[in-house]
């Protein structure tokens, strides 16, 4: 028997998402279709980059993001010393972007991350202790140029697709 929930939905994903509310093989797809529509609504002017940190089963881990822009798509990769936490790679892939981008005329930068907890982490501005961390806020706060940067989450899945369109 499980238990009521404590309140009311408030939002359609608190509908979707609640155990037992009989619609949890609609995630995927409501996922799907949420990230597609932050996607799709992102300026055609706009720099959009795609970030991912990974770890194999032996500790190897990496860090890569695709950057597409009017001018074209940009694929960078790099290794990261063995057994870096997945969550580093992550805050790696999205600085080494930053990095590569540090020279454009760009006014609107979005980054797509699979990690929800890097964008959290990021937004603790005060209490950022590492340096990869501290360097991404650096570069966000000291831009030379007026930008906007927008941070948004999605799944990996659709990540790998997303990224798969890009490339063809």
């Amino acid at each position: 028997m499980s238990a009521s929930p404590p309140h009311p939905p408030t939002s359609e994903a608190d509908r979707i998402f609640r155990p037992g509310s009989g619609q949890e093989s609609n995630e995927d797809e409501y996922l799907k279709q949420l990230s597609l529509e932050i996607i799709n609504n992102i300026p055609k002017n706009a720099i959009t980059i795609y970030t991912d940190g990974s770890r194999d089963e032996l500790g190897h881990t990496g860090s890569g993001c695709l950057i597409k822009t009017t001018n074209g798509i940009e694929k960078m990769n790099r290794r990261n010393p063995d057994f870096c936490s997945v969550f580093r790679s992550e805050l790696i892939a999205i600085y080494e972007a930053l990095k590569s981008i540090r020279n454009t005329n760009y006014q609107d930068i979005w980054i797509l991350t699979d990690s929800r907890s890097a964008i959290q982490h990021l937004s603790q501005t005060g209490e950022l202790r590492d340096k990869v961390s501290r360097n991404i806020i650096g570069y966000l706060q000291n831009s030379q140029k007026p930008q906007k940067f927008t941070f948004n989450g999605y799944p990996h899945t659709l990540a790998l697709k997303a990224m798969k369109l890009l490339m063809c």
